[in-house]
């Protein structure tokens, strides 16, 4: 049955009233029925009653609570019993326990207490009161601290290179937070600073990150709070490096008859001759396209095997515990093969085959020649992996730290 409408009579003829009338009646309580287990709207002053029933569960959660609060109030009054014997063995052992529960808390600290494992409000600055047989607490400084993120090695979205690094400066904000809430606060804040860095780099053009460096710091440094509020710490600034060019985007050809490159065509598209002559002609009158890597014509020939013989007697402790990796080189073409740079074990080693001291953490595939190239400081690793010569399998971050390893070596 629907509600009825019906246009009642006035006296103003220009007025016009309706009748909300409802077949439907509605009640202000929850009354039980004891037959169904569900509850029905009643109420005995309210002339509205309901017509529909409502299964809420209420008498369940109601039951639940009741059988609680004895332990709850047990619990409260065994407590309350331990705190007063502490109370009553401070008093009867002053002025000795003085001067081991009473602590000075600078203006510039706050102490987190847990009695008996429950957090109590936060104490500072002054003198504290502990129970030392019942009460652990944290010292916290309040004041603003500094870590720097080291740099890292990053691409941009334009496919360019850069090295950046930042300063992060921070303070506690909620002391309680931050005890509760991280377990090792500088790690956590280390890592998240340098995952919002690099995230944030790698959304911008390399000329971008050169121009507005000041509105990505910005930037991060909301990203990065947005995190931190919630672990009591607030980010108060992050300054970045200056970004240091490793490698500059590639051109992109905007002009398919410009000057500056081949016309690269897909290779199931059927040009006719005519206009494939045309194009051919264009783009070979400004001469060879620039290549972004040079190709290396190695004037002395050194085998794999040669190479091997003189990294051996470089090899020492200091190199294993600054690099702490296992290298693995898959070489094609002359004189190609498996072989592995062990610097993780002993004082390092390397061989032929699969490395002996467990899985390695990175492989590198490459030919032989690029191999020479990159032992001789010819090219580099990151230049070598953008352009497709060098083939990495594993953790990059250990590839990429092959740079540094040949400029130890010191085989150029």
């Amino acid at each position: 049955m629907s509600a009825k409408y019906s246009k009642l009579p006035t006296d103003d003829p220009d007025t016009v009233t309706f009748d909300f009338s409802s077949p439907f009646t509605y009640g202000s309580m929850l009354a039980q029925n004891s037959d169904h287990g569900l509850f029905t709207k009643r109420h005995g002053e309210n002339k509205h009653s309901s017509a529909f029933t409502y299964n809420t569960g209420q008498r369940a959660n109601s039951e639940r609570v009741h059988e609680e609060t004895p332990r709850s109030q047990l619990h409260k009054t065994f407590t309350a019993l331990i705190i007063g014997i502490c109370y009553v063995l401070l008093f009867v052992t002053f002025p000795v326990s003085a001067w081991f529960s009473f602590k000075v808390v600078h203006q510039y600290q706050r102490l987190v207490i847990f009695r008996l494992g429950r957090q109590i409000p936060t104490k500072g600055p002054g003198i504290v009161l502990i129970l030392r047989c019942i009460d652990s607490w944290t010292l916290i400084d309040m004041r603003t601290r500094a870590f720097t993120v080291p740099p890292q090695q990053t691409f941009t979205s334009d496919n360019g290179v850069v090295e950046v690094g930042a300063d992060v400066y921070y303070r506690i904000s909620d002391a309680s937070l931050s005890v509760t809430s991280l377990q090792d606060r500088n790690h956590a804040l280390r890592v998240l600073a340098h995952t919002a860095l690099l995230k944030h780099i790698a959304k911008h053009a390399l000329d971008d990150v050169e121009i507005n460096l000041v509105n990505i710091s910005n930037t991060v440094q909301v990203d990065i709070n947005q995190s931190t509020m919630t672990w009591g710490v607030e980010i108060s600034k992050v300054e970045i490096s200056q970004p240091k060019i490793i490698h500059q985007p590639p051109p992109v050809n905007i002009n398919p008859f410009s000057s500056s490159g081949p016309v690269l065509l897909p290779p199931n598209m059927n040009v006719p001759t005519p206009i494939q002559q045309m194009m051919s002609g264009m783009t070979s009158a400004a001469g060879p396209a620039p290549s972004i890597l040079p190709v290396t014509q190695p004037t002395d020939q050194v085998t794999p095997h040669g190479l091997l013989a003189a990294v051996r007697p470089l090899l020492n402790e200091s190199m294993v515990r600054n690099f702490g990796a296992i290298y693995k080189f898959i070489l094609q073409g002359e004189n190609g093969g498996v072989f592995y740079l062990d610097l993780k074990t002993g004082q390092g080693s390397v061989g032929i085959g699969e490395p002996p001291g467990g899985a390695a953490d990175t492989e590198l595939s490459m030919t032989t020649q690029d191999m020479q190239s990159l032992f001789r400081g010819e090219l580099k690793p990151f230049p070598a992996y953008i352009s497709g010569r060098l083939r990495i399998s594993g953790d990059l971050d250990v590839a990429m730290k092959l740079e540094h390893l040949i400029d130890k070596l010191k085989l150029k």
